[in-house]
């Protein structure tokens, strides 16, 4: 299957974050498990639900489209390493490519940059979900007082951003659970999205780490974290047609 992809230049100043319908990748890329390595498929077997194992697999697979495209391989000859935290990095080919991958539902996004870590996170906002007691479990108690203070009628949406911020904080590490949640406090604001407020031991970071909060479907929230200066974040699209990807991009904010 031919698979022709289109991006644009990736400076170390810029991350670009790909959208992903997962309902319309379906129909275009190979089945499971053709792209996965040995490891994602005894995973991909482990899902009890088809409808699961069909969003990691179409997840998994666009991932490796991507991450050759952007290195110059072919997907079949793009190897994945994954820390014992369970962060997933490039093992071949050698590359400065850094890159984070998040799904819920029916979208997934991948974040990807140069030289720098960085983490994303995506969040289907359920209305099922119980934000206060959620928030009593795991936010700090600067972040509780957030939630708090927040009219009712936007409590979900900030619960949702504080939510994606801390998991994309703690994905961009690389230490994953280790990481006490209430070790640094987000700030959510449903206008201008999440910020890093402030860190405690056992934190530590050699360099400042950037917080915000990206352009997500509707009924989704999503935060992206990067490591060090400041990137120049470009939002893509990736949408499908028969027997080949058709990639387009729109400006970031």
């Amino acid at each position: 299957m031919a698979i022709r992809l289109s991006l644009p230049p990736l400076s170390t100043s810029a991350v670009h974050v790909w959208t992903l319908a997962l309902s319309d990748l379906k129909r275009t890329l190979p089945k499971a498990p053709e792209l996965l390595s040995s490891d994602e498929i005894e995973r991909w077997q482990r899902f009890r639900f088809d409808e699961h194992k069909q969003r990691f697999a179409i997840t998994r697979q666009a991932l490796r489209v991507l991450l050759s495209s952007y290195t110059g391989t072919a997907p079949a000859d793009t190897t994945l390493m994954f820390s014992p935290e369970g962060k997933p990095r490039l093992a071949k080919p050698a590359s400065d490519i850094q890159f984070n991958v998040t799904h819920s539902a029916d979208f997934a996004m991948v974040a990807i940059g140069r030289e720098h870590a960085l983490g994303i996170d995506l969040e289907y906002e359920r209305q099922d979900v119980e934000i206060n007691e959620l928030a009593n479990r795991f936010f700090s108690n600067y972040e509780q007082e957030t939630l708090r203070a927040t009219p009712v009628a936007l409590k979900r949406r900030v619960f949702f951003q504080i939510w994606t911020a801390k998991e994309a904080l703690i994905k961009a590490t690389g230490l994953g659970l280790s990481l006490p949640l209430n070790s640094f406090d987000v700030g959510g604001d449903p206008v201008h999205g999440c910020r890093l407020i402030a860190t405690r031991p056992p934190f530590q970071a050699a360099e400042p780490w950037h917080l915000q909060n990206i352009p997500a479907p509707e009924e989704y929230s999503a935060a992206l974290a990067t490591n060090g200066k400041s990137h120049v974040l470009q939002m893509l699209e990736w949408s499908a047609r028969p027997c080949a990807f058709d990639l387009h991009g729109r400006p970031g904010t």
